[in-house]
């Protein structure tokens, strides 16, 4: 029609013509209270995110003004992209919030120091781990996904002293960072892992370096 475009062979999905979407949207402006629209947006909220449409969730999240709500949403998936290692799209997802909000939710800000690790900001990472500290004293999360959160700092600051060649402050947050973060957040073990040897290899403990190794290779081999 000249009002609904069809987008897919079964008819599943349709896409409303701009002004027609526009015009819609002025009268449910005009027809319902800020509540029922705020209800709205979280439905809209809750089946993206049920289809897997999480750009799309955390969009609409934040066009309701829900920010801690589209927050939520990145902490119940960024997990899965950093095992994937696409950091392109968990970037996609901080850039959709205002800039201030990755200082208060402390997923965004853990989102935004992985960014800041891939992109060697090792100085600007630093100042991030020391805010997200900060967060995690105030916030109000239950004991095991604090234990994870503390666990991904941990191994970011084994990265951010071995960057000032700090090798045994390095090693002790590696370790502490392994001993927080349970064996199926595969990619935060890893950077953990890997910055461990790599100090005790600085440091001239070779045999050490190659036994986390092993032990961390056989630790996969039956995840």
């Amino acid at each position: 029609g000249v009002f609904i475009t069809t987008l897919d062979r079964e008819g599943d999905w349709r896409r409303l013509h701009p002004l027609f979407r526009s015009a819609l949207h002025q009268q449910l402006q005009e027809a319902a209270s800020s509540g029922e629209i705020a209800l709205l947006y979280k439905r809209a909220v809750t089946w993206h995110e049920s289809q897997g449409l999480l750009e799309e969730a955390i969009g609409y999240a934040l066009a309701g003004g829900q920010v801690a709500a589209a927050a939520e949403v990145v902490g119940r998936h960024r997990w899965q992209l950093l095992d994937e290692m696409d950091f392109h799209r968990l970037e996609n997802w901080l850039n959709q919030f205002p800039p201030p909000a990755a200082n208060t939710h402390i997923d965004l800000l853990l989102t935004k120091a992985w960014l800041m690790y891939m992109c060697s900001e090792r100085f600007e990472l630093r100042t991030c781990l020391d805010l997200g500290a900060l967060l995690l004293q105030k916030s109000s999360l239950e004991d095991q996904r604090r234990r994870e959160c503390q666990g991904e700092m941990a191994a970011l600051r084994c990265v951010s002293h071995l960057c000032t060649a700090d090798t045994t402050a390095a090693v002790q947050a590696g370790q502490q960072a392994l001993e927080l973060t349970p064996n199926h957040r595969f990619y935060v073990r890893t950077v953990a892992t890997l910055h461990i040897c790599l100090a005790l290899h600085m440091t001239g403990d070779h045999a050490a370096a190659d036994s986390i190794l092993h032990a961390a290779t056989v630790e996969r081999s039956i995840a």
